[in-house]
């Protein structure tokens, strides 16, 4: 099947070709008759009128027959022309020695009709001459038109076989060469039919040369490869999501066995049990409502409510917010500035970026907020003194259930989807957010908005 599709393509190639080559020589040959004809009759015309300039200028009443036996024969050679001459009662003077044709009497043909008496194609002319002798001579003057006629038939046999060696050779030559042009195509097909979620490691080759197959290829290499990391992050992310799902799912299994054997008869024990999965269960919420958010941004059905509002405020009132309560958090600089976002987005941001920083700094640490104006733009820096990132786990910092350092990330806690979340909350706000981490030193998030002064 895909032999013969690719047989039909190179098939309306070749036709394609070939009636386009067959609808030239038609025009060519249209052209080339109208032009012969055009000059052939240029060439009658002049013929006629100077032998019939020749007759009147030259003809001697005295000698009328030897004039008339002189001019014929010249006028036959050069032109051909043949020449009849009548008196008034119809008895022929004079006439050329081929002069064999049916004429009709009194009337002149300038197109040519065929002669059947002597087989040829002729044009004629009928004039009269007066004279004080003879009185008044009809001459007839007879072209052949048949050497003409076999010129146009032999041009036209010619161009008709031209006609056909042209179609031959150029349906043999585009068949060849669409063959030649798809090969590159069919290969790409081929190879690209190969390709499977399964195995997406196939690449098509590429030449260096920079024409539309190499650029196609590119391209269909290119979406491989990002087909492939959406696989593999796809993949992962359902790994990743199912043993974290399965974390609290396990614990509450335990903890329900626990009350089951032992909660019944010690109350203690089923207090404790009950408030572990309590706090288990809150944490699939929190994760379920995360994915959620993220599934939400992903497919662009998260509808903002934005209007400009005072970064200070928002920034005031994550801080405030129950959850640090416990915490000290510093704002070393607070430029008053405005933007236009949703107002709780941007608060849940700021909340990711503080919860991160408390969580991997100790408590003797210090955790930093400020709010930078810089023109026509603000940045919101999140800094603290934890244990830091290394500078080769910061690029996958907001895949989505990344933890650098993992065993420690453990210890922590989290689901590694804050940062992919704060990400996404940034770039929906057309900002920026960069990682600026020392092993040891401390980390610094800094997210960019533009500033708006409208109040």
């Amino acid at each position: 099947m895909k032999v013969i599709k690719r047989k039909r393509l190179v098939t309306k190639l070749v036709m394609l070709f070939s009636i386009t080559f067959v609808i030239v020589i038609i025009l060519l040959i249209v052209t080339s008759r109208i032009l012969i004809n055009n000059f052939a009759n240029e060439k009658l015309n002049n013929a006629i009128f100077n032998t019939k300039e020749l007759m009147l200028t030259q003809l001697d009443e005295d000698n009328l027959i030897e004039t008339l036996k002189e001019i014929m024969p010249r006028a036959e050679i050069s032109t051909p022309i043949y020449i009849r001459v009548e008196d008034e009662e119809g008895s022929l003077l004079a006439d050329s020695k081929h002069f064999d044709f049916k004429i009709i009497e009194g009337k002149s043909v300038f197109k040519p009709i065929y002669s059947s008496k002597l087989k040829a194609h002729v044009v004629y002319d009928i004039f009269s001459i007066e004279t004080k002798t003879k009185g008044i001579l009809y001459v007839t003057l007879v072209y052949n038109f048949m050497g003409t006629i076999l010129f146009y038939k032999n041009i036209s046999y010619i161009l008709v076989l031209i006609n056909i060696i042209g179609f031959i050779i150029i349906a043999i030559t585009s068949y060849v060469i669409s063959n030649k042009t798809l090969k590159p195509l069919v290969d790409i097909a081929e190879l690209s039919k190969s390709a499977s979620l399964e195995d997406l490691s196939i690449r098509l080759p590429v030449d260096d040369t920079e024409n539309e197959v190499s650029i196609l290829a590119k391209s269909i290499n290119s979406l491989i490869e990002r087909t492939q990391e959406m696989v593999e992050y796809q993949t992962q992310f359902v790994a990743d999501a199912s043993h974290e799902l399965k974390t609290p799912i396990t614990a509450i299994l335990g903890y329900g066995n626990l009350i089951q054997r032992w909660g019944k008869e010690d109350a203690d024990v089923l207090d404790k049990a009950v408030s572990s999965i309590i706090t288990e269960a809150k944490s699939m919420e929190e994760l379920i409502e995360k994915l959620l958010l993220l599934s939400k941004y992903d497919n662009e059905i998260l509808k903002l409510q934005q209007s400009v509002y005072c970064i200070n405020d928002i920034v005031t009132e994550a801080i405030s917010t129950e959850k640090f309560a416990h915490r000290k958090i510093s704002t070393s600089r607070t430029d008053t500035a405005f933007i236009k976002c949703d107002y709780r987005l941007i608060k849940q941001l700021l909340i990711i970026l503080l919860d991160n920083s408390i969580i991997y700094t100790d408590p003797e640490g210090r955790v930093d907020l400020s709010i930078i104006k810089n023109k026509n733009k603000v940045d919101i820096v999140v800094s603290d003194t934890g244990i830091g990132i290394a500078e080769s786990e910061i690029p996958y910092l907001f895949n989505r259930f990344y933890r650098s350092e993992k065993s420690r990330a453990k210890i922590k806690g989290g689901n590694g989807l804050g940062l992919s979340i704060a990400k996404k909350i940034t770039e929906i706000h057309n900002g920026i957010i960069k990682i600026d981490s020392r092993v040891g030193i401390g980390t610094s998030v800094i997210v960019t908005f533009m500033a708006n002064d409208e109040t």
